[in-house]
């Protein structure tokens, strides 16, 4: 039984949204419950809008196996069960079920769990008939409030992290505003940064989590440079070595900047170590590929194709084609072999999104946590 609900919150702790949760949670009940069916259905603002007869009416409701009521039938017998009012599960077997003022004879037995976010009632954790038309016991009852139980410290840490993001957005728009005062060009260089960032991040299957923090750490790469002197930013020669040197100054400017604000910390790597290089030749601290976070290895190839691809006062950018080729030829000594490849398995995007003004879109990136709106 310990060993049950360690793996089950471990599996939970990786999943990235509410519809993840449930999937996971249905998956573990199925294992543990002698159930003919079973779901798990999210509370709907407008109850009349639900269709009786839909069994798909609605994008929160969730099930396995055999569910004898359909989503609104399964709702209204959580209102006639005053599920949300109880904190435990209710149990319904034939005493219940077999007399006349019951009204869902197609259900013999179940567990009704109403499933709370902070003080909210958030869905409903249903059980349905008896494999063995036997009557659920106190030990069925007992895992259903252990499962229940978990989804709830899990949804409480979803929460928690859509509020990180949000906060971490609001805090993104405002950096990246002060950076387009100071400087256009580098303002939309860290945009198509992000965009590109995330395409890579997308093609190597990262999770909704990690796409959100390699999103904003990539529109943030370059966020150091408000504390770099206009007149080098825009400077239309050749750098001095004194204003190349400052300039080589912005990875760690950015990282003192970003860790200012707690809902960032996740991308402090990106903005330090963004020029590092698997050979050891990049800066601030020269670290070898190992050292190096993966998020930051992503985001280099981003910011160099980005880098290669457009003009610049002191020379002219090259095209698509060119810039992989330039990658690829690095890929293993300034850039790491996997991201390189990344990119050249959505080349094709990459030319597109290349061409295309940049945009800031971090709002979308919210939308894969919850399981609907």
């Amino acid at each position: 039984m310990t060993a049950f609900l360690e793996q089950l919150d471990l599996a939970l702790e990786r999943v990235d949204s509410e519809q993840e949760l449930v999937e996971v949670c249905l998956t573990r009940v199925v294992e543990r419950l002698p159930a003919e069916g079973m779901s798990i259905q999210r509370g709907r603002p407008n109850q009349e809008s639900a269709s009786a007869d839909d069994p798909k009416d609605a994008s929160g409701w969730h099930s396995r196996g055999r569910c004898p009521l359909v989503p609104k039938l399964a709702d209204n017998m959580a209102e006639v069960l005053h599920a949300a009012h109880v904190p435990k599960p209710i149990v319904v077997n034939r005493m219940v079920s077999q007399s006349r003022s019951w009204p869902y004879p197609e259900v013999r037995q179940a567990i009704v769990r109403a499933l709370r976010k902070g003080e909210q009632v958030w869905g409903y954790l249903s059980v349905f008939n008896h494999l063995e038309d036997a009557e659920f016991d106190r030990d069925a009852a007992w895992w259903v409030e252990a499962i229940a139980q978990a989804v709830e410290q899990h949804l409480e840490r979803l929460e928690s992290q859509r509020t990180a993001a949000e906060l971490s957005i609001s805090i993104a728009e405002v950096l990246l505003k002060s950076l387009q005062q100071k400087d256009n060009t580098s303002y939309e260089h860290s945009l198509r940064v992000g965009e590109l960032s995330l395409l890579l991040a997308r093609a190597l299957g990262c999770s909704a989590t990690d796409q959100q923090r390699i999103y904003l750490g990539a529109t943030l790469h370059d966020i150091g440079k408000l504390a770099i002197d206009g007149l080098i930013l825009r400077k239309p020669g050749d750098l001095s070595l004194s204003d190349l040197d400052r300039l080589r100054e912005h990875p760690q400017l950015g990282h003192d900047l970003l860790k200012c604000f707690d809902s960032l910390a996740n991308i402090l790597p990106i903005a330090l170590f963004h020029h590092e290089q698997p050979d050891g030749g990049g800066y601030p601290l020269g670290l070898e590929l190992d050292q190096i976070p993966w998020p930051a290895r992503l985001v280099s190839v981003a910011d160099s194709y980005d880098a290669l691809t457009r003009d610049r006062p002191y020379r002219q950018g090259c095209t698509h084609e060119r810039a992989l080729e330039i990658l690829r030829g690095g890929a293993g000594q300034q850039w790491d072999r996997e991201m390189v490849r990344a990119l050249e398995s959505v080349a094709e995007q990459a030319r597109r999104l290349n061409l295309q003004p940049p945009t800031y879109l971090p709002q979308g990136l919210l939308g894969s946590a919850a399981l609907h709106s």
